[in-house]
């Protein structure tokens, strides 16, 4: 309808003048090449399918030729991950940020299965270590800190020593252990301790405390040298060829071999004073050792025999273990032969069977010291009862 000016009358716009106009896209108004305006955005036409090419050859006669064209590449924004914010461990943190209903972290399943405990192989690493501290207190500290190889967790545990005021026991709880010098509260994973990094001569820095490790038992050391591909110090090739490098030398590890025989046997710590001196301090602790283990010297350096056999001593005392019989029993039981002889592990399986509540990096630490080169070790027949003499008494030929 329209009003008619000047009245209040309506009359009916039959050729709708008043209407506005409004036009359509049509199949003749697209083709290859051509821009289409579809809610105000321009979108080029770039290739049609065998059915539009057909039905536009057929109607209008036209070919399409499709178009390529290079689209702008835009940097993909990086993903910003919030810091660590000290719950849990980073891999935890991560996967609040990952989904919405967060997993548990996955574990290197193989590497568990091939470095847990197996049988006799325990897959552990004990190192003696003393603190390098300014405190006097802690100079004459010693700890044991073992190597989990299953994990590379590290866990750190202070035998006891008698009137020193400090208690003995688990001292850094098993978890793996950053490197220094990485921001705490950062978003990317930091660097933790692997199993490389654990050898004697290496310091290590713990929850702010440093560590100086100055020994092994017999499992480390033969772990070691048994995987010198992880531990070229532990090689005996790698280490002869860089002391006749140092030395300026062409002598054989054979010719060094019967240089020594037949010479008198020297101490461990007159052999570490001759090599750092001819050396010039180029060979590193580790590898010193390596060369005394090889030649036949054995490094007794470290925490001494009386120290691990006290602190076994003391948990036995409290714990009130009086079974000394049974378990000089079930030791000769493992013996069949009446040597007096047995393999470390043995010694430990009877110890864990006697239900013996003793730490067992401690147990472990402490039996593989008592062990010769062979992992055996002689065990006495004399028990005694009093808790407070020695209590367990075990003999070896290794000093």
């Amino acid at each position: 309808q329209r009003r008619v000016h000047g009245g209040g009358r309506y009359i009916l716009d039959s050729l709708k003048t008043g209407s506005l106009g409004q036009q359509y896209y049509t199949d003749a108004d697209l083709s290859v090449g051509s821009i289409v305006n579809v809610y105000g955005r321009k979108l080029l036409i770039c290739d049609a399918d065998a059915f539009t090419q057909e039905y536009y050859q057929t109607k209008f006669g036209t070919e399409f030729k499709p178009i390529t064209v290079e689209r702008p590449k835009f940097p993909k924004p990086e993903r910003e991950v919030p810091p660590f914010n000290g719950f849990g461990s980073y891999e935890d943190s991560l996967g609040n940020c990952d989904s919405l209903l967060p997993k548990p972290p996955h574990r290197d399943f193989l590497k568990f299965m091939e470095k847990d405990r197996n049988g006799l192989d325990s897959n552990i690493l004990h190192f003696a270590a003393i603190m390098l501290s300014k405190n006097k207190m802690d100079k004459d500290r010693r700890f044991i800190i073992s190597c989990f190889l299953s994990d590379e967790t590290l866990s750190v545990f202070e035998p006891l020593r008698h009137n020193s005021g400090i208690t003995a026991g688990k001292f850094i709880e098993r978890a793996r252990q950053e490197k220094p010098g990485q921001a705490r509260f950062s978003s990317k994973i930091p660097e933790f301790y692997s199993v490389q990094d654990m050898f004697v001569g290496a310091t290590l820095s713990l929850q702010d405390f440093i560590f100086y490790l100055v020994d092994a038992d017999e499992y480390t050391y033969n772990y070691m040298e048994k995987h010198a591909d992880e531990w070229p110090q532990s090689n005996i090739d790698f280490v002869v060829y860089k002391l006749k490098n140092v030395l300026g030398s062409q002598m054989s590890k054979e010719q060094m071999e019967q240089a020594l025989e037949g010479k008198p046997q020297v101490k461990f710590d007159n052999f570490r004073k001759c090599l750092t001196e001819k050396t010039g301090g180029m060979l590193s602790e580790a590898e010193i050792v390596t060369l005394a283990r090889y030649y036949g010297a054995k490094a007794s350096f470290g925490i001494p025999t009386d120290v691990l056999r006290a602190a076994v001593q003391d948990q036995l005392r409290k714990t009130n273990f009086e079974h000394f019989d049974e378990l000089r029993r079930a030791l000769q039981m493992r013996d069949p032969d009446k040597e007096g002889i047995l393999h470390a592990s043995e010694a430990r399986k009877t110890f864990l069977a006697m239900h013996i509540r003793v730490d067992n990096d401690l147990l472990s630490h402490f039996i593989s010291r008592l062990a010769d080169s062979n992992g055996l070790v002689q065990f006495t027949v004399c028990w005694m009862r009093s808790i407070g003499e020695n209590t367990l008494s075990l003999s070896t030929t290794i000093y």
